[in-house]
Formats: C-alpha cells, structure tokens, sequence
C-alpha cells in the first residue's frame, strides 16, 4: 500500500477527532519515509512508539466524545472492543519488531493503513451518524 492521504470525505467533526486522524496519517507518513530511506531499528521504534503512543491518547478521546454524545452503550462497548484489538495486534507488532524491524516496520505500516481507512471511513463515520455527529462541509 503507497502512502494514505487525508480526503475530505474521511471527515467526521471538523474538529478534535479529524485532528487526531489527521496527525494519524503524519505518523504513518513518517514510518513509510523512514523505511523507504532504510533508516534503522532505533528510527522505525521511535515513530512506532510515537504512533501507537498518539492512538491511545485519540482513542481515549474519542471514547469520551462518544460517550458524552450519547452512544449506545453497546455501541459504545463494541467500539472500545475494536480498539482494544487494535492494541493487541500492535503489541504483537511490535514484539516481532525486535527480531526483524524493518520488514515488520514494513508490514505494520500496511497493517495499520488498512485499519486506519477502515475505522474512519466505516465505523467512526458511522458511530458520529448514530450519535447525531456530522463534519460540517464548507
């Protein structure tokens, strides 16, 4: 997968959570030069670290605008669930990333691109519509 880039019908605020997708997207940017520039080990853990540090401070974010908003508990429950796995794979990522960093940095980057769009597009979008939460277009 090339490099994602941010389109305006990614959009679900026009706020904090398009921010934090957005700043998502720079770090995966970030991992995609480092590995094309086969910059090392220590490089690719940084931007990780950085990335995956980044996402729990936006999914915690976006579970208190959720919440706040009035989402469904279950909704809510199942949302939290579909981040909490993310989390897992990572750390699972991550973990291999200690044998060979550069190929898993490589697959990671892929992995986590494919997640991203997926979760914006289908189900923070539609998380935002049930709880009455539209980007307002300009």
């Amino acid at each position: 997968m090339g490099r994602i880039v941010w389109q305006d019908y990614m959009s679900i605020d026009q706020g904090v959570i398009d921010s934090d997708h957005k700043k998502l997207f720079k770090y995966l940017s970030d991992l995609e030069d480092i590995l094309a520039a086969g910059q090392g080990k220590e490089a690719i853990q940084k931007v990780v670290d950085d990335l995956v540090g980044y996402t729990n401070e936006h999914f915690d974010r976006e579970d208190v605008l959720w919440e706040q908003n009035g989402a469904d508990n279950a909704d809510l429950r199942d949302h939290r669930a579909k981040h909490q796995r993310l989390r897992d794979m990572v750390k699972a990522y991550i973990y291999a990333a200690s044998q060979d960093a550069v190929q898993v940095g490589h697959n990671l980057h892929t992995f986590l691109s494919n997640w991203l769009l997926h979760h914006i597009v289908h189900e923070d979008a539609g998380m935002a519509r049930k709880i009455g939460i539209t980007a307002q277009k300009k």
